[in-house]
């Protein structure tokens, strides 16, 4: 994709929580990546304290820490937004969230 704002990955939140890890697998590495999380259109900042992850290593399993600026409210409408270098091929990322 060209962008990582894709409409149908808005969500609205059930229960208040927060995002705690996400996992990351590409054919091609899409380089330095930062998760980002928008609640009810703002764009937070940054969730990983120890900063963007350095995933360029092809079909590697990459691990992301969310740990800061990554909690919501029940009933809001959330996005999961993904700061990318390079676009990547054949992608695919699961999360764990933590629900009130």
């Amino acid at each position: 994709t060209s962008t990582a704002l894709i409409d149908d990955t808005f969500w609205i939140a059930p229960y208040a929580g927060k995002l705690i890890k996400a996992y990351l697998l590409a054919k091609t590495g899409p380089d330095e990546t930062d998760l980002f999380l928008r609640v009810n259109g703002t764009l937070g900042s940054s969730m990983l304290s120890g900063g963007v992850v350095d995933a360029d290593n092809n079909e590697t399993v990459y691990s992301f820490n969310c740990d800061q600026n990554n909690t919501f409210s029940a009933g809001d409408v959330i996005n999961l937004y993904i700061d990318i270098t390079t676009a990547p091929y054949q992608t695919t990322m699961t999360t764990v969230w933590e629900l009130d």
